[in-house]
């Protein structure tokens, strides 16, 4: 008896030391703007992680003192020791590394398509906002559509459009997401400028193959853009006067690291340039952005954000000057609202529910004296997305959620009055209402040093008058490490899409009618095989990726 006692005295220690727990924080610099990619190594556990684009990190580590190890290129390294007891939430606050300098030292971090390698992915690119600004485009304003298009496996349409045609996909099989709300068109200036302002723009990805179970309803690529998030803890404005266009954005702090509202505008001004010369250009196009940030807790980040844009075109045409001429009215627009709410739990799990609503209208109005004609086209969406997800140690990682969107389309209208009705016919079409659901999720784990394995299911339906769609999505994508900097994957998905676009450009200019899925009219489907290699070049930082 007494020597069971002295076992358990010795070994309980032992064990109670052996408890994990749960590490979480974000790394920020003093100035509150969140620090990707920065590196924390734990001391003696030797567990590392990096932070992802907003700064937030997680791991698990034993009870007991720790040593914390944040370093980040040009910022002072920060050494900390901690005691952990249970699951702890912990911020890292770094300062910028002021030396002076007797030669120029250039360093940065890893490349970051380097991360690749190391997961499942393929056929993906993400963009910085700096990258994006750093592309030439038309009259010096930065736009992220244009970028896509320079992208490998994605074609433009005809010069200027902003359309993206990826891997033989049509224009309409793009499923374009402005923080989590689909936007219908992404064009101003008849598809010379995309509606996306360069200021507010954090965070940009571009997947075109091997697809996540999260995203569906587009059969081609999947652009999805996220604007700011973070708490500043200052104010800031900016402005920018180009060629084409001007813009102004304002960032003020609320609640100091607890809430913060920002708000950008954008507005055309070539309509005023040209009476500068005597001339007219009936023609303006803006966009309003703003979000509203609240961080009630070191866990909880919620959203609230808008978008609004607008193209109009005027074009009075009097031949007599007698003040009796002929008006054509052009005016198409989105707009969108989020509530977003992201949440971090103790057991390391990650959540983020989202309420969308998002619409795009389009009128076009031809007058002459009493003679009318008008032809318009509506489209709104209000849905409900939710995500949780889970990364565990071994670089596995388990993801879930479910989406539903209430589809309510006026296709097409068109009225006339006075002599036009003698011409032309008064037509509609029957406004239609679509159900849109979908359950997802997906598990990624390592089966070894060099394979790793993604599989994924997602279920979607689509509920019309009359018809019920159900098409099962599988997805599975596989990588092999080939050598520490060199890997090659293989990746299927199935995609369905239950909306389709119609282009006609019969009235006076090009116009686009969203028709969901009917009784008659199905879904389209695709199924998409991939493979691909990559590689990293040593320290030259060259990342090579070929795929077919």
């Amino acid at each position: 008896m007494k020597t069971v006692s002295t076992i358990v005295a010795i070994c309980f220690p032992l064990l109670v030391t052996a408890q994990h727990v749960s590490v979480n924080g974000q790394v920020r610099d003093k100035n509150g703007d969140s620090l990707p990619l920065a590196n924390i190594i734990l001391l003696p556990d030797s567990v590392s992680a990096a932070t992802d684009t907003d700064g937030y990190f997680s791991l698990s580590a034993t009870t007991g003192p720790k040593q914390f190890i944040i370093s980040y290129t040009g910022y002072q390294s920060i050494q900390r020791t901690i005691f952990l007891k249970n699951d702890t939430t912990i911020n890292f606050p770094m300062e910028q590394k002021i030396d002076q300098l007797k030669e120029v030292v250039i360093r940065s971090n890893r490349f970051s398509q380097a991360d690749w390698i190391e997961t499942t992915r393929s056929s993906t690119n993400t963009l910085t906002p700096q990258e994006i600004s750093a592309i030439p485009v038309l009259g010096g304003e930065a736009d992220v559509i244009k970028v896509m298009q320079l992208l490998p496996g994605t074609v433009r349409g005809i010069e200027g459009s902003s359309d993206l045609f990826v891997r033989g996909g049509a224009a309409d099989q793009n499923l374009v997401l402005l923080d989590d709300a689909p936007i219908y068109n992404t064009s101003h200036l008849f598809g010379f400028l995309s509606v996306f302002n360069p200021d507010v723009l954090e965070n940009v990805e571009s997947i075109t193959g091997g697809f996540p179970a999260q995203y569906g309803g587009r059969l081609s690529s999947i652009l999805n853009i996220e604007t700011i998030s973070d708490v500043p803890n200052r104010t800031h404005a900016s402005a920018n006067i180009g060629l084409l266009a001007s813009r102004l954005f304002i960032e003020q702090p609320l609640v100091k690291d607890k809430a913060s509202i920002w708000l950008t505008g954008r507005r055309t001004y070539i309509d005023q340039v040209v009476k500068l010369v005597n001339e007219e250009l009936p023609y303006f196009f803006y966009d309003l952005n703003g979000k509203i940030i609240i961080k009630p807790g070191a866990r909880d980040n919620i959203q609230l954000g808008f978008y609004g844009g607008q193209d109009v075109l005027d074009i009075f045409r009097d031949r007599n000057n007698d003040g009796d001429g002929f008006l054509t009215s052009y005016q198409s627009g989105n707009n969108s609202q989020m509530l977003k709410w992201e949440r971090t739990f103790r057991s390391d799990w990650t959540s983020r529910l989202s309420f969308i609503r998002t619409e795009y209208k389009y009128e076009i109005l031809n007058k002459f004296e009493d003679n009318r004609s008008v032809s318009s086209s509506d489209i709104e969406d209000i849905g409900v997305k939710f995500l949780a997800q889970k990364i565990f140690p071994g670089k596995s990682s388990v993801t879930f959620g479910a989406d539903w969107t209430q589809h309510q389309v006026s296709p097409s209208v068109f009225s006339v009055s006075g002599t036009f009705a003698e011409i032309f016919e008064s037509s509609s079409s029957a406004a239609r209402q679509a159900q849109e659901v979908s359950l997802h999720g997906q598990y990624e784990w390592s089966l070894s040093s060099r394979w790793m394995l993604n599989t994924g299911f997602r279920a979607s339906m689509a509920f019309v008058q009359n018809k019920t769609y159900a098409i099962p999505e599988p997805r599975i994508s596989a990588r092999y490490k080939m050598g520490k900097n060199e890997a090659l994957k293989f990746s299927y998905s199935r995609m369905a899409q239950y909306m389709h676009r119609i282009s006609n450009s019969a009235v006076t200019s090009p116009t686009d009618i969203w028709y969901p899925v009917t009784d008659s009219i199905r879904p389209q489907t695709s199924h998409q095989v991939s493979i691909a290699w990559q590689r990293l070049f040593g320290a030259k930082k060259i990342f090579v990726s070929v795929e077919s």
